[in-house]
């Protein structure tokens, strides 16, 4: 039987997001990712959330898009030096990253809103994605997961009120998203909604 699980956006949700506005595209737009492991700072009960989630037989799968690489504003290194991080404090059963942005690289499948990681996901651990869950901070987040059981937007992003970004999100989607406080309290009530009968 395909498996049920948790997939995970990292900055806002996992780890604090980071600001360089002396770092920007041709745009003008500031690099928002952590350019070392040192920059990557994790919010409280973040491992506890994985474990949580991992007790009740919940797969855990963090997916990320990471625009800032396909700018070039940090080298593969400190992509993977980020990630080796995360996996030791998250223990996540997998991590999937976009690299691609439009006007860098050229389209994708896998860049959110897309479900690329998702579905790439779902191939590698044999994922219900119906019968699973997508947790966010943003409306990209709970757009890519349309077609999940449920959606948690994360109420972390300073200044905005996650309830107006809700309010931009398709209707029928709206009813499957809940505004959590954090990770942890996201997956308390995933393993609710898991364990009802």
């Amino acid at each position: 039987m395909s498996r049920i699980a948790a997939f995970i956006d990292r900055d806002g949700v996992i780890s604090h997001e980071v600001k360089h506005p002396e770092i920007v595209d041709a745009q003008g737009r500031a690099c928002s990712d952590p350019l070392s492991p040192d920059e990557l700072v994790f919010y409280p009960r973040v491992a506890e959330a994985f474990a949580l989630l991992k007790a009740h037989g919940i797969l855990t799968c963090i997916v990320s898009n990471q625009v800032g690489f396909a700018k070039g504003f940090f080298p593969v290194e400190t992509l993977e030096a980020v990630k080796a991080k995360m996996r030791g404090h998250c223990k996540p059963d997998g991590i999937y990253y976009c690299t691609h942005h439009e006007d860098y690289t050229g389209p994708c499948e896998c860049k959110k809103p897309k479900k690329g990681m998702l579905l790439a996901a779902a191939k590698d651990h044999d994922i219900d994605i119906s019968r699973s869950f997508m947790i966010g901070d943003r409306r990209i987040d709970m757009q890519t997961g349309d077609g999940c059981r449920a959606c948690f937007m994360v109420a972390s992003r300073e200044g905005e009120d996650p309830h107006a970004e809700l309010a931009k999100l398709d209707p029928e989607l709206q009813k499957r998203v809940v505004i959590v406080k954090d990770l942890y309290e996201a997956a308390q009530r995933i393993v609710a909604l898991v364990n009802r009968p």
